[in-house]
């Protein structure tokens, strides 16, 4: 059960597009602004805050209506003090069904779900579903 977020994570570390096929590694501001996640270190944080410290690290602004994302998604870190935003929405994209496009200061986020006939949809979570998942980048 650890090998396929393993392979999943392998993929993403080469700059392979994320959920919605957006390849962040293409947009050079989200490849050389790096935030400190030390505090995010052996806990669970949540989407929501991962948005505030990318806010306040940055000059980024999250535009996202609240009722249409999994924002108490929750996720552990597991690598270095710093992490660049490429890095980083690669991995959470992947891992909660978002994309999140930049638009000069403003970072819009939705939520995108693949149903069986190939089309999109919002996803919708249960609030308080157990929606754990580590990423674990070196």
């Amino acid at each position: 059960m650890f090998l396929c977020p393993l392979l999943l994570w392998t993929g993403m570390l080469c700059g392979s597009p994320g959920a919605g096929g957006v390849d962040y590694y293409s947009d050079r501001v989200l490849v050389e602004t790096t935030i400190d996640i030390s505090d995010f270190r052996l806990r669970q944080v949540a989407l929501s805050e991962i948005f505030s410290t990318i806010e306040k690290q940055t000059d980024l602004r999250f535009i996202y209506v609240a009722s249409q994302l999994p924002l108490d998604a929750t996720m552990s870190f597991e690598s270095g003090d710093y992490i660049t935003l490429a890095r980083l929405f690669t991995a959470i994209s992947a891992m909660v069904d978002i994309t999140l496009l930049r638009h000069e200061k403003k970072i819009i986020v939705r939520s995108i779900a693949k149903h069986a006939n190939g089309g999109d949809s919002r996803i919708t979570r249960a609030a308080g579903s157990p929606n754990t998942q580590p990423i674990s980048i070196a």
